[in-house]
């Protein structure tokens, strides 16, 4: 992905964690995952160098989206947080 399709799905993060956080929508959740995981996999497999655990680094962020959504201060970027 370049510069502006990364740009872009930092914008939709933030719109969708807003909108998980107000509705807990299991189809926003899942826009949001849609939005999100392949650019937070491939952070995670340069950071991890391999697939399974760069999969297991992926599972446990959106876990912890599910758990503590509002740790994030809204006024802050999302992808940040997310990643």
């Amino acid at each position: 992905m370049g510069e502006d399709t990364d740009a872009g799905t930092a914008s939709a993060a933030d719109d969708l964690l807003r909108r998980w956080r107000a509705t807990r929508d299991p189809a926003v959740f899942a826009e949001l995952f849609d939005a999100t995981a392949p650019r937070l996999f491939r952070a995670a497999v340069r950071l991890t160098r391999d697939g399974a655990a760069a999969e297991d680094v992926l599972q446990a962020t959106y876990l912890a989206v599910l758990e503590t959504s509002g740790g994030w201060d809204s006024s802050r970027p999302a992808w940040p947080w997310l990643t």
